[in-house]
């Protein structure tokens, strides 16, 4: 309850800051006698749903790019409206191109839905004046960028980030209990005896295995009331898996130290410990988004400590995690898989590479058995059919049936007949509460007053209840489209208009490219995992037989599989989410999964395109390295796919310590690898 109540304080904020960006301009409309301006209430409206979230900047270029493709769309649909034939090829063609949106990440497919609802909206305007109104549209989209970036930001992350933050704080406190152990300890003493240290690991350890499920229970809440995957959301669930990895290690280091005899290596272990703990509060103070003196992310403690002990290898792998750590909390929604052995902000070239990256992905999309480009050629004939059938049974309310059958048709269309039916119950009670403000009220002030509570909460409720989001949001289009003049015939039309909106959206969800879902999730999460297993491998045929020539077309072929079976555990994973809560059992490691799997695939991506580059160093003892690291990650998949298959925890290989030699690239697959990891031997329900 705690985590999803903090999940929705930031869409609270959001409606109330959705609602002054459409009723300020809707006030205007009535007030000044402009009805053209009901395009900068649309336009600001559509601009707040649209808003990715993430740092200021981010936000200001989203909405941005949103306002001006949306202003151009408006003017090229008013443009071609007097003519059917063209609107419906122009609709048609939209469809296709906004639906693909969906591969590049969740805010593609959150504004090509909007982008597409502005089409819909602008071709039904045929006496408007397409430069004009498509400028009234920028310039209300603008208004939006400018609250959400400058006068009201919202950090719809923050609940997230605070939940980690207190993970890192535990983590510092569990560390600086450590070293305080070690200095206490007498030179003529061995070690501390058992309670001293019994007491630390008993309060610290507790504290930090609820901070971390705290942290993963407002990680999921959060990602249910999203669609799609962000990097800062990425980042953030890597932050908590990278966490879990550090507080396991810190266990193991602690059960170390107390049979530490040496009382310089007691000291060089403290001073290590005094390092990380120093790190971790930084890290605790980034997330709660404080500024602090930065730490030297290299510096290493002078350590004393017997060169390959397991002393020295876990001090080693805790300061190395913990480096990465900071670099991502210190820039959370810009440090990527490929520029994480940089210092943010992120280098030039790392940004091209990931923007090569995104745009492979989203060439791979371009394939029959992808979701998303099903869905896009369902979607584009979808639209051309409901905008004929629009114009011959309801001509004056064109846009209402298109839209309903826009937001009706799913990619999955398990889900089509519970949403059809939430979309008209809902419409058919918000239609009814339209046209009875509209008979009862006429001041355009106090019409700006009332739309102003069903804006917000229509922001509100559309992550958690679609008959909400429905029921709250149809006053306000109604107002905005009805110019403020209605009637109680308006109400029933509006109802007609829904049922054949839904009732089209049905049809092609059950008729073009049924997708009955009958796959578990898990079955779903056993195929990405399988395609990561071939892409992995083809990666180290590669690297042990030194041709790529011969392998480039299994490689090409292993990352688009990886890519596809992705967005079918994206798409099942947003199904589970959207179902009730008592049908989320194991959710929490689903999401988890999903994340870090798409990160792994992403370390394979850059070592193939370092390997094309020739820029992997060929070190004497790669052959050593590449043995232990294959074996290692071949075990780890093999574990993990049983584990989302079966349910069964199977014990995993040690992984292996690479030398100082082993190239950057290869020590990247071992650190997601490891993630992966900790989701089949550290899911849910762990003590």
């Amino acid at each position: 309850m705690r985590a999803t109540l903090d999940a929705i304080v930031p869409d609270i904020a959001k409606g109330l800051r959705a609602a002054v960006a459409t009723v300020v301009p809707f006030y205007l409309v009535g007030a000044l006698d402009r009805p053209e301006l009901t395009w900068v209430a649309l336009g600001g409206w559509l601009g707040s749903l649209a808003d990715p979230g993430g740092a200021r900047g981010s936000r200001a270029a989203g909405i941005f790019v949103f306002a001006t493709v949306g202003g151009l769309l408006v003017g090229l649909a008013q443009a071609v409206s007097p003519w059917p034939w063209a609107v419906t090829l122009v609709l048609a063609a939209s469809g296709f191109a906004t639906s693909m949106l969906r591969a590049v990440g969740g805010w593609g497919g959150s504004i090509g839905m909007m982008l597409l609802i502005t089409m819909c909206v602008a071709v039904a305007r045929t006496t408007g004046t397409p430069v004009r109104d498509g400028l009234f549209f920028f310039c209300g989209a603008t208004w939006a960028m400018l609250l959400s970036s400058i006068v009201w930001p919202v950090w719809t992350h923050r609940p997230v980030r605070r939940a980690i933050a207190e993970i890192f704080g535990a983590l510092a406190q569990y560390a600086s209990g450590l070293a305080t152990n070690l200095r206490e300890v007498e030179t003529s003493k061995p070690y501390l005896d058992e309670d001293h240290w019994g007491t630390l690991a008993r309060t610290n350890q507790r504290a930090i295995r609820a901070a971390i499920e705290e942290a993963r229970a407002v990680s999921v809440a959060s990602r249910t009331r999203r669609s799609g995957e962000s990097l800062l959301g990425s980042n953030l669930r890597l932050l908590i898996g990278n966490a879990e990895i550090e507080f396991f290690a810190l266990i193991a280091f602690g059960e170390e130290l107390e049979t530490l005899t040496n009382v310089t290596g007691r000291d060089a272990a403290a001073r290590t410990l005094d390092a990380l703990a120093a790190r971790y509060e930084e890290i605790r103070a980034r997330l709660q988004m404080r500024d602090v003196p930065a730490v030297d992310l290299h510096a290493r403690p002078d350590a004393a400590l017997t060169p390959n002990s397991p002393v020295a290898r876990l001090a080693d792998r805790l300061l190395e995690r913990s480096r990465l750590a900071l670099t991502v909390a210190r820039a959370p929604d810009q440090v990527t898989v490929n520029n994480d052995e940089q210092d943010a902000p992120q280098a030039h070239r790392a940004m091209l590479r990931d923007l090569r990256d995104e745009w492979e992905s989203f060439v791979d999309a371009f394939s029959l058995g992808s979701s998303v480009f099903r869905h896009a050629l369902r979607v584009t004939i979808m639209m051309a059919v409901a905008y004929v059938i629009a114009r011959e049974v309801s001509p004056t309310h064109i846009p209402w049936v298109t839209i309903t059958a826009l937001a009706v048709l799913q990619p999955y269309p398990g889900s089509v007949v519970q949403r059809a039916i939430e979309r008209v119950v809902g419409t058919v009670l918000g239609s009814v509460v339209a046209v009875a403000i509209m008979v009862a009220v006429h001041d355009p002030l106090a019409l700006a007053l009332i739309m102003f509570p069903l804006s917000a909460a229509s922001v509100v409720t559309k992550p958690r209840s679609y008959r909400l989001f429905t029921f709250f949001l149809t006053p306000v289009f109604v107002l905005v489209a009805a110019h403020f003049e209605s009637s109680w015939w308006t109400a029933a039309a509006r109802t007609g208009d829904a049922l054949i909106g839904g009732l089209i959206a049905l049809v092609f969800a059950l008729v073009l490219f049924p997708s009955r879902e009958q796959k578990r999730l898990a079955d779903a999460l056993g195929g990405v995992v399988g395609s990561l297993a071939r892409y992995a491998d083809t990666m180290f045929d590669i690297l042990e037989k030194g041709d790529r020539g011969e392998t480039a077309t299994r490689t090409t072929a292993a990352r688009r599989s990886v890519g596809r079976a992705l967005g079918e555990a994206e798409t099942s994973l947003e199904r589970m989410l959207a179902e009730p809560r008592s049908f989320h059992s194991g959710v929490d490691d689903a999401v988890q999964l999903v994340t870090y799997a798409r990160r792994f695939s992403a370390a394979l991506t850059a070592l193939d395109l370092q390997l094309a580059a020739h820029k992997v160093a060929d070190s004497p003892d790669r052959a050593n390295i590449l043995g232990p690291l294959r074996a290692y990650v071949d075990g780890v998949l093999e574990a993990t796919g049983s584990f989302v298959r079966e349910g069964r925890r199977t014990p995993l290989p040690a992984a292996p310590a690479l030398p100082a030699s082993a190239d950057a690239s290869l020590r990247r697959v071992l650190r997601h690898t490891e993630l992966v990891a900790s989701v089949a031997w550290g899911g849910s329900g762990r003590s």
